[in-house]
């Protein structure tokens, strides 16, 4: 799973929270863990969903960290420098963490609704993906009694013979292995693929 940078931050700053959990009991017994307690699920379930590769949940766990991370600086603001809790202190530095992720998560979803951040898939990766796509599509219509056989062999062949133009790599052989599964092409229109893959 591909790691980021704000997801390496919110990971670190949780962390950080549950050892100043762990040090505040000790120092003071539970007190530490109920008065932190409602945030403390808060920052699990922030935690676990940054994870999700569904956008919705993950921009849920953000929001979550972003909650964390406005009452750590609340807990910050309330520390007694004097006598310092070094449980609530860690504590607290662990939620501004979470927050600081969050704020990362949110500046580079702005970037990139602006145009400035590109997205990681290329042109060529849309291209695949469009092509496998068509080729499932096509294979529903045949499948649906929408296509003849004839017509679904006619446009898979002007898909692959596209395909043929595009650069098509290692990774998207599985993709290609998968349109095979599923008998969308034929054992030879997936060897002639893998030969213009591996013949590059």
């Amino acid at each position: 799973m591909k790691k980021t940078l704000n997801q390496i931050i919110m990971v670190i700053g949780f962390v950080v929270m549950v050892v100043g959990i762990l040090v505040g009991n000790i120092q003071n017994g539970l007190a530490t863990l109920t008065t932190f307690s409602t945030v403390v699920i808060a920052a699990v379930f922030a935690v676990t969903c940054i994870f999700a590769s569904n956008s919705v949940i993950k921009n849920i766990g953000y929001a979550l960290a972003s909650l964390v991370a406005a009452y750590g600086v609340g807990a910050i603001s309330m520390i007694d420098f004097d006598h310092v809790d070094i449980g609530a202190l860690l504590t607290a530095i662990g939620m501004v963490l979470m927050g600081v992720a969050a704020l990362l998560y949110a500046l580079i979803f702005v970037l990139k609704l602006l145009g400035f951040v590109k997205s990681s898939e290329t042109k060529e990766d849309k291209a695949i993906s469009t092509t496998l796509d068509e080729l499932g599509r096509y294979k529903e219509m045949l499948q649906d009694k929408i296509l003849t056989e004839e017509e679904f062999d006619d446009l898979k062949q002007k898909v692959l013979a596209n395909a043929d133009n595009r650069a098509i790599s290692i990774d998207d052989l599985k993709k290609w292995k998968k349109l095979l599964d599923q008998q969308i092409i034929t054992e030879a229109e997936f060897k002639q693929i893998k030969e213009g893959i591996f013949s590059k």
